[in-house]
């Protein structure tokens, strides 16, 4: 089973933005170990789509969508953590942009 996200490159922004610092928190327990882990590769990528967005972007594509299949597992992984580390985001604009993809991929895992 698979899930399209779809998103604007301000959303491939901040989930990059927000997967890059997973390395700088402490996990312990396996569930965190195992999200940290999933979500390297994850993370992977949304930094490939993000290069290729910004590489791209132009003021008339602002709008643009951009699509990333993610399997199950993969996007159980991003959802957690959007969900824990939102409270770091500090721009409003990543916070919506995370919300909405947290959102969505909930909505399709249910």
């Amino acid at each position: 089973m698979k899930i399209i996200i779809k998103t604007n490159a301000d959303g491939l922004q901040a989930v990059n933005k927000l997967l890059a610092t997973l390395e700088y928190y402490g996990m312990t327990t396996s569930e965190q170990l195992t999200l940290k882990s999933i979500a390297r590769d994850v993370a992977l990528k949304f930094e490939k789509k993000w290069e290729t967005a910004r590489d791209n972007q132009t003021l008339f594509d602002v709008k643009k969508k951009y699509s990333i299949a993610l399997k199950y597992h993969e996007a159980y992984a991003p959802e957690k953590l959007i969900m824990t580390l939102i409270g770091t985001c500090d721009d409003v604009r990543s916070k919506t942009a995370l919300n909405k993809i947290k959102d969505f991929i909930n909505q399709k895992m249910v």
